[in-house]
């Protein structure tokens, strides 16, 4: 009996130290959206409740020189300084008839402990 209310107060251990590193780790989301008939945009968004600094992100492409992000856009946005709660960035997405409908993608921020977080993400029309 003592062995299972040992592994119990384990068990509850962890999930609370996982609820408080969640607390301190912000979430980062990415869209591909659409607006009008030809307009469409990445859009990076802090789902969190904290800031997330040095925000960067990569599209996973065989080619680069394929990529659909503008680079003079891209360097003048990123890496973002401060993306705070319900903040969001986006850029244009200049997609052509061949261009995929979807994308994987490498979304990179530090959070406000000074720990670095990276995170593969999937975005499609």
């Amino acid at each position: 009996m003592q062995r299972a209310t040992a592994e119990l107060a384990k068990k509850q251990l962890e999930i609370l130290l996982r609820e408080e590193q969640g607390k301190n780790t912000a979430r980062l989301s990415l869209d591909l959206v659409r607006e009008g008939k030809s307009s469409f945009f990445f859009r990076v968004a802090n789902i969190s409740d904290i800031d997330a600094r040095e925000v960067e992100l990569e599209l996973v492409l065989p080619d680069p020189d394929d990529s659909p992000i503008i680079q003079s856009e891209y360097v003048e946005k990123f890496p973002a300084k401060r993306l705070g709660p319900g903040s969001s960035i986006s850029l244009i997405a200049a997609l052509t008839l061949s261009s995929p409908s979807t994308y994987n993608a490498i979304l990179k921020w530090t959070n406000p402990d000074g720990s670095r977080s990276a995170e593969e993400t999937f975005v499609a029309l």
